[in-house]
Order: C-alpha cells, then structure tokens, then sequence
C-alpha cells in the first residue's frame, strides 16, 4: 500500500535508532558503488530520494541516475564489469514528459539506473532536487540533504535523525528552501495528491526492452508509430 500524503500543519521529530543508521550506510553503499563504477567510465551519477536525505526503510529503492545523455550501451557496459542488468524499460510518465531508461540491476527491481533519451526539462531535473539528492564525495562524507518525501513532508536531516514537516501550504516556502522553482514544487504535490487520492496513477508509455534490442533503436522503433512520443524526438533529441 502506498504512503499516504499528509495534510498541512504535521510536523513531527522523528530519532534514528542503530539499526536505521545501519540500513541507510548499507542502501548507501549500494549507490556508491554504482556511481564510483559509472563515473570511473567517464559517466557523472548521484543517487536521489530517502538515500540522499537519509530517511530510509527496508523498502527504499537504490535510485542512481544522470541527467544527460549518454548512449545506452556504453552505460550497460560500464554496469556489466560488474552487474547483471536483470531488465531494461523504457518510460514516458505524460505525453510531453522525457522518456527515460530505467536498468534494473537486482531481480526484485530494487536497485536501478536511470537516464533520459532527449533532453531534460528544468522542471523534469529539478524533480530530483526535490526529492534530495547526493554524489559520491556526499557519500563519503556522511551528508544528508533536505528534500521531500511521497507523503509530502520537508525532511530536514538533524543529528539525531529528521524533522519532517507537511509541505501544504507553504510551496512557496519549500521552493526557497530547496532552491527550485514553485511551478516545480505545486506540479509535484498535484501529482503526489492525485495518486493519493485515487491510487497509483497511469504512466503514458512503458517498454520492456527484448534483450536482443539495442534501447535506441527499440524507441526510434516505437516513435514511428506513436506521433506523441515522435514529438518529444523531434524536439528534444539527442539520436
């Protein structure tokens, strides 16, 4: 079951026991290890979401991406020294959304990489920042950095653990804080709301890449019969 979104005026002090310290060195050091392998092929990625601002369950994704393009077989390459990409998407959120490849490096579909296929709207990069997001030299020296969460509450990353508080309301203030623009912030608590409200909502487009498919020449494949996605090509692209 989703988390569900908290309404405004929550605020809450939340203390971190050993074991949630553990789990988020242990998530961390999974994101280190992609993005040191990736960056020592020349390919610049950071982690986002509970691993960057620190509030982690068992349940958080290892989220690794970039947000420029880089052809999809010298990423695979660079994760198959060491991984096995167990499935490869392709996904469009919206009709005017950039489609990305989503990696799947674990069976469970826990871990991933992901990366655009054109080029990235401003409010499509800030989504990330967010939501919190960290580097490698973050990594290293045990930084956290503030962002919101699905159930749309500001974690402020504490010592001791976080403040979170209900971001209703005070978008506009968030917006400030996080340094990213409120057209960003109200586009991201309209989605969060709605998925709330009427359960998970629909993604546009969806491609299970066959393995014997190269993903560039799978999407031109799919744009020619698909004019939206075509659009976004036209546009936006990089191939």
């Amino acid at each position: 079951m989703g988390k569900k979104v908290e309404r405004g005026g929550v605020e809450r002090t939340v203390y971190y026991d050993e074991k949630r310290w553990a789990l988020l060195e242990e998530k961390r050091n999974v994101a280190k290890k992609i993005i040191f392998l990736l960056e020592k092929n020349g390919i610049s990625a950071r982690t986002y979401g509970s691993i960057a601002r620190g509030d982690v369950t068992q349940e958080s994704d290892v989220d690794v991406f970039f947000t420029e393009y880089v052809p999809s077989y010298k990423v695979e390459l660079a994760l198959e020294k060491e991984y096995t990409i167990y499935k490869r998407e392709i996904v469009q959120a919206t009709p005017r959304s950039t489609p990305k490849a989503y990696l799947y490096l674990d069976p469970s579909e826990k871990v991933c990489v992901s990366f655009p296929l054109a080029r990235l709207l401003k409010n499509e990069i800030e989504f990330y920042e967010f939501g919190g997001t960290i580097g490698l030299k973050e990594i290293d020296e045990g930084i956290r950095k503030k962002g919101v969460n699905k159930r749309l509450m500001l974690i402020i990353p504490k010592e001791f653990g976080h403040i979170e508080r209900s971001i209703i309301g005070k978008e506009a203030e968030v917006a400030r804080e996080l340094k990213i623009s409120i057209e960003t912030v109200k586009e991201r608590v309209r989605v969060l709301s709605k998925r709330d409200e009427i359960g998970r909502t629909g993604t546009f487009l969806k491609f299970i890449v066959p393995v014997e498919e190269n993903v560039e020449n799978f999407v031109k494949e799919k744009a020619l019969g698909n004019w939206m996605l075509r659009r976004i090509f036209d546009e936006r692209g990089y191939f």
